[in-house]
């Protein structure tokens, strides 16, 4: 669980800056509905055996994966009083206690684990990440070292040493490890993810290919289409660019951020302003709340001579946003060229 909430934070802040009309916001990737059904048929398993302490751990992970944190820290508590000490229920409330920023109680948890047991190979894991967390970059590598004694060929432990390389500002020992990692594990979507973000940050066409390798493994992933079509975007290698972000909401439809920046894209390269309105509108769909996204259709409008409802964007901008420059702008636009009344 640790290790999903890093990699999916360091992704999601990848993005190259740009000018404020050309903005292009990442996003997360949606939790699956299936994991509802998944719960409800935990439920019933419970109902029907009260004292199976596997179930509730495994409905307290799936309650941690929706976020309901209070409940799966009940569940937890439950199969700990029928199966008192059970090491992977100890790991689950560890990630309990994580998530609810208990950081020392974390790590007595995991501790507690390897009083009984000090070759417990999740628990020096999770201290690896914990410490990494807390930027206790000495402690975290120190339980790497431990865990690869037990297991030189787990591909986690190079992830992590690489993420915690990486938190260190030593990318190439960061690259280092993201590669052993997919050495071992071929099949290792956040390695490959891990590649091209930093392949990407340092303009480099390798990200591509890192890009492409995590959507063989997971080809639905929103994260790697959007992270593929910003390289593509960045490099000015704009019909790619396109091509992704429509392969993107084709699999994900109710992905805003795809929308907006092929709306971007047809504002401010093809000149389709049409196409562009209609991207931006369906972007705002689906989040009425981003600012740029009301002053991007409002430019669409402008460029195609609806002058009125372009001014209406902008007020709209300064109505969601007190001073918002850009809407400022286009309104003093508008007026000095005669093009509407004050």
């Amino acid at each position: 669980m640790f290790i999903i909430f890093m990699v999916t934070c360091v992704v999601a802040c990848q993005e190259k800056e740009q000018e404020k009309t050309n903005e292009a916001v990442n996003g997360n990737q949606q939790e699956s509905t299936t994991q509802e059904t998944a719960l409800e048929e935990l439920s019933r398993k419970i109902e029907a055996s009260p004292e199976n302490s596997g179930l509730y751990n495994e409905r307290a992970r799936l309650f941690l994966e929706l976020g309901q944190i209070n409940r799966a820290f009940s569940d937890i508590n439950r199969a700990l009083e029928i199966s008192d000490g059970h090491p992977d229920y100890l790991i689950t409330l560890s990630d309990v206690y994580f998530t609810m920023g208990q950081f020392d109680r974390t790590e007595q948890t995991l501790n507690s684990i390897l009083i009984h047991d000090d070759e417990h190979l999740e628990a020096m894991l999770k201290l690896a990440q914990l410490y990494l967390y807390k930027e206790d970059h000495g402690k975290s590598f120190a339980f790497l070292s431990r865990a690869l004694t037990l297991e030189p060929e787990d591909h986690r432990i190079f992830f992590l040493s690489g993420l915690t390389h990486k938190d260190r500002k030593d990318t190439s020992k960061a690259v280092r490890d993201f590669h052993r990692a997919t050495q071992v594990n071929q099949d290792y979507y956040d390695a490959w993810m891990q590649l091209g973000v930093i392949a990407a940050a340092q303009n480099d066409s390798n990200a591509i290919h890192f890009f492409n390798n995590a959507l063989d493994i997971s080809p639905e992933s929103t994260e790697a289409y959007y992270n593929l079509a910003m390289f593509y975007q960045n490099h000015q290698r704009y019909e790619e660019a396109m091509e992704v972000y429509n392969q993107l909401i084709s699999i994900n439809p109710n992905y805003p951020n795809g929308y907006y920046n092929l709306g971007y894209l047809h504002l401010n390269v093809t000149g389709d302003y049409e196409k562009a309105e209609q991207y931006f509108r369906k972007a705002l769909e689906m989040d009425p709340s981003r600012v740029n996204a009301v002053f991007n259709l409002g430019s669409s409008l402008e460029q195609q001579g609806n002058y009125a409802q372009a001014k209406e964007m902008y007020k709209k901008t300064l109505e969601m946003e007190e001073n918002y420059p850009l809407g400022i702008e286009g309104l003093n636009r508008l007026y000095d060229q005669g093009l509407v009344g004050r």
